[in-house]
């Protein structure tokens, strides 16, 4: 109970230190909601942030750990850990330094914390439902680096070239207001068909290790019997 009042405070009293939010005059939000926005946001931010590290510390303290399936789990909590320092900036003044750091932080870790549970399903993938063994996963990790902050890079420098970081309604992100049709093509692009393409793809792997444990369950009652 102690611990989570003191991340709450804690929260509260980053919210106060953070810049106001500063409304936007091209969206239909007041400057009061957008303030809420944004104290929302860095709560929940500050939760995920103590969490994450959480984990990393555990990882970090107890080498008996450090196993490869537990360093995808540390690495999607690292991105976790920087996605929520980005949200934590608060709503920061449009072209201000702190709103494209702030953008790009949002964009950046916010894919790679995705596509670090791709993995963990890629492993899973190839481990347990095709027979590989663990050994032969690790030697893809290079591979799985490459590609994870590869292609997040990718992703994050598009919405640069047209300059579509900007404010985003209680935060900077990719900005569909100074160029609509290039911010909204890159929000799809670079953000959400990469998340939801994740998504299928793990509930996917997710639902053949179950369709593959209730097999093998069964197989087991027959056996018995």
């Amino acid at each position: 109970m102690k611990f989570s009042q003191g991340i709450l405070c804690l929260a509260f009293l980053f919210a106060c230190l953070m810049p106001k939010a500063q409304a936007d005059t091209d969206d239909n939000f007041t400057y009061k909601q957008e303030t809420n926005i944004v104290i929302v946001s860095i709560i929940f931010s500050a939760i995920s942030f103590f969490g994450s590290s959480f984990i990393v510390g555990t990882y970090l303290r107890h080498p008996e750990l450090r196993s490869f399936v537990f360093q995808l789990v540390v690495w999607i909590s690292a991105s976790d850990i920087m996605f929520s320092i980005g949200n934590a900036i608060g709503n920061p003044p449009d072209g201000s330094g702190a709103c494209y750091t702030q953008a790009v932080f949002i964009q950046f870790f916010g894919l790679s914390s995705a596509f670090w549970t791709c993995a963990i399903a890629f492993t899973v993938d190839r481990v347990y439902l095709k027979g590989h063994q663990v050994g032969d996963a690790i030697q893809l990790k290079k591979i799985l680096h490459f590609t994870v902050w590869g292609v997040s890079t990718l992703l994050t420098i598009l919405p640069a070239t047209t300059g579509n970081y900007g404010p985003s309604t209680g935060w900077c992100w990719i900005d569909v207001t100074h160029n609509k049709e290039a911010g909204t093509a890159w929000r799809f692009i670079c953000f959400y068909i990469p998340l939801w393409g994740a998504a299928i793809y793990n509930l996917v792997v997710y639902y053949n290790v179950n369709k593959a444990l209730e097999e093998a369950i069964q197989a087991g009652w027959h056996q018995i019997r």
